[in-house]
């Protein structure tokens, strides 16, 4: 089966890009993949020599366009949309056509614009199915059109078979440092944990706009055990070395460092945002959700995780048996289902 991926681009340590190259290079071995994307230097995440990587020249509209062209000329069987808001109806405003167009929703709904909602709405019908990450989202879409399923996210990280290191006295985060990812209410938590446990440090991993806004923050409630680390190219290392991890999202697509976390065997603290962390966590099994945006529970949780190193043991070997749910060959083969039913 000939099946074309098109994606805005896999330039960059976005998840989006990330997940469509794991897909793509986990199907390349039963089917025909082709990726169509806009022309970068390099690809941040490899591909398979299997796969064709096709990049387009010029400015947004050229690159529909030569996706259309591309799709009318080589008629695949299927036709995998990757969008973070505006691609599916961009491309299928201009009529693109094919066998089958999925369109792959990388985030969630109720978090479009207005806009790209009613387009949505209009547009949608013309597809063959959706493709969502959160049962949440499942049900927006079935308003929308016939044919919706829930896919997993796979986890680009392996399993960590090592002994989970209870003497760890480090809580992480990971994330781009902007609004929606709520790191001025986990620093106001932290501000409450710190005076309690000074022996122990918040390490938060990324940037973004908001990083002098947060070392204002930091400073004005004289925190010193709480460091803005920047980028780091070893994720697993960072997972291993903690004691837990800490979600502080006003909203997320999925959550996938969740995902991350657990396959490294971490017990988590998180908002319970949507739409993703309820989906992912077990409250009291493989870590703890809180009301979202509630700062002082946020705080009483970590405190909880803090004091109980066996509760964050038993949470971190739950932890492992959850992260198998999205195992790369474990969402291949539900791939592999709705091929083969399409």
């Amino acid at each position: 089966m000939k099946i074309t991926f098109i994606i805005a681009s896999l330039e960059g340590f976005g998840g989006t890009n990330r997940v469509a190259t794991l897909l793509a290079n986990g199907l390349s071995s039963y089917h025909d993949i082709t990726i169509l994307s806009r022309y970068s230097m390099q690809n941040t995440y490899p591909l398979n020599s299997e796969v064709k990587d096709i990049k387009f020249t010029g400015n947004n509209l050229s690159f529909l366009w030569q996706c259309k062209n591309y799709i009318n000329n080589k008629k695949p069987d299927v036709v995998v949309i990757h969008t973070m808001s505006k691609l599916t109806p961009a491309l299928l405003s201009i009529g693109i056509k094919s066998k089958a167009i999925w369109s792959f929703e990388h985030t969630a709904h109720e978090f479009h614009h207005l806009k790209y909602k009613i387009l949505r709405k209009i547009l949608y019908l013309k597809l063959s199915k959706v493709l969502t990450l959160t049962n949440n989202d499942k049900k927006h879409y079935e308003s929308l059109t016939k044919s919706v399923a829930k896919v997993g996210n796979p986890s680009p990280l392996t399993l960590n078979n090592n002994a989970y290191k209870d003497s760890s006295k480090t809580i992480v985060s990971l994330g781009r440092l902007a609004s929606e990812k709520g790191y001025d209410l986990l620093i106001n938590a932290w501000s409450q944990v710190e005076p309690r446990y000074p022996k122990w440090s918040l390490h938060i991993y990324g940037e973004g706009p908001e990083r002098n806004k947060l070392e204002k923050i930091i400073a004005i409630n004289r925190l010193n055990n709480i460091t803005l680390k920047g980028l780091t190219d070893d994720v697993e290392t960072v997972y291993d070395e903690a004691a837990f991890y800490t979600m502080s999202s006003k909203f997320e697509g999925f959550g996938m460092v969740l995902i991350e976390a657990q396959n490294r065997g971490l017990p988590i603290v998180s908002f319970d945002c949507p739409s993703g962390p309820a989906e992912i966590v077990h409250h009291n099994i493989d870590g703890m959700l809180v009301e979202n945006g509630n700062i002082s529970a946020l705080a009483n949780a970590m405190i909880e995780m803090i004091e109980n190193p066996q509760l964050r043991k038993a949470m971190a070997s739950e932890a492992l048996k959850s992260a198998q749910r999205y195992h790369i060959d474990k969402v291949i083969e539900e791939w592999l289902k709705l091929l083969t039913d399409t």
